[in-house]
């Protein structure tokens, strides 16, 4: 008793004040060593994995609505198509299908993409552009380094967008 007292206490030989670290590495002495050691690494390991997969995911999200932000009428066939993909993209992902290997946002901006070269608002010189971006892109794999993100969201309920 008399020693754990004096450790919370200057010491009186020296004078100093204690080792705040003193009980921890008595308890480490008693370890198991390495078998310890190389868990705590495997966990900081797994962490930094999930942060950095998060910190990615987070970044692109950010990279795109900074690019490109665009407002959709919600009954327009662009938006049905990208809904629709969307859709068939999960209902594959839980029947833990490999038909739809990528990101999610790559069959959504290739629904777009087909969605609009079809559309009759979209002036000649843009449908010309569109068309020769699907003809150089053959799956939506290819659109990895193109597309950082491309997703739907509801925007307004309002029935007019």
């Amino acid at each position: 008793m008399q020693g754990a007292m004096r450790s919370k206490t200057k010491s009186p030989a020296t004078g100093s004040a204690p080792d705040p670290l003193q009980g921890r590495r008595r308890a480490k002495r008693g370890r198991q060593g390495a078998s310890h050691d190389a868990f705590d690494l495997e966990a900081l390991v797994v962490h930094t994995a999930r942060f950095s997969l998060q910190t990615a995911a987070v970044t692109r999200g950010f990279s795109g609505a900074v690019e490109h932000s665009v407002l959709l009428p919600a009954k327009a066939q662009p938006t049905l198509d990208m809904q629709a993909t969307g859709q068939m993209y999960s209902d594959a992902k839980k029947k833990k299908s490999q038909e739809c290997p990528g990101a999610p946002h790559q069959y959504v901006w290739a629904a777009l993409s087909k969605a609009l070269a079809s559309e009759e608002r979209v002036s000649e010189a843009d449908r010309r552009a569109i068309l020769a971006h699907i003809q150089n892109t053959r799956s939506p794999d290819q659109l990895h380094s193109l597309v950082n993100v491309c997703m739907i969201r509801r925007t307004f309920d309002t029935p007019n967008l």
